[in-house]
């Protein structure tokens, strides 16, 4: 949040903004489920039903027919978690038993977490860099 050449006030509202949002998403560090974006101002307060479909999806963790629960993801993470659902075993795509649906919920939920990993793991590893950058006396541009 860049704030040189804002005044004082503007500054204040901008602050005053940041902390509305906050306590809306009821969290003292919101960040996006599966991509993991901790930008407040790129985090939406919007329910899932008044946005365009380009932002938000609902993701099935057990796919339609194996359960109503939902995450609401980016449309990229949305569309990786999906395609995953494609190599399950055909007992988890089609359940028609509770045990099966029940398994087809956890495999949605191991699915989630391993992609929520490995955006965590990129982020882990952009910020060494930047340590590194920042160890190394600053020189040069940092890392993007």
């Amino acid at each position: 949040m860049p704030t040189l050449g804002l005044d004082y006030e503007k500054t204040q509202r901008r602050a005053r903004r940041r902390e509305a949002k906050r306590q809306h998403l009821g969290s003292p560090a919101p960040r996006g489920l599966s991509c993991g974006s901790f930008e407040i101002e790129a985090l939406t307060t919007a329910p899932i039903s008044a946005l365009p479909r380009r932002l938000l999806e609902q993701h099935h963790l057990a796919k339609r027919s194996g359960s109503d629960f939902t995450v609401t993801l980016c449309r990229n993470c949305h569309g990786i978690l999906t395609d995953w659902q494609e190599d399950w075993d055909h007992r988890l795509r089609a359940p028609e038993t509770p045990l099966e649906r029940l398994a087809a919920l956890l495999q949605g939920e191991v699915d989630w977490l391993l992609q929520l990993a490995r955006k965590m793991t990129d982020l882990a590893v952009h910020l060494q860099q930047r340590v590194r950058w920042l160890l190394g006396g600053m020189t040069g541009p940092p890392p993007v």
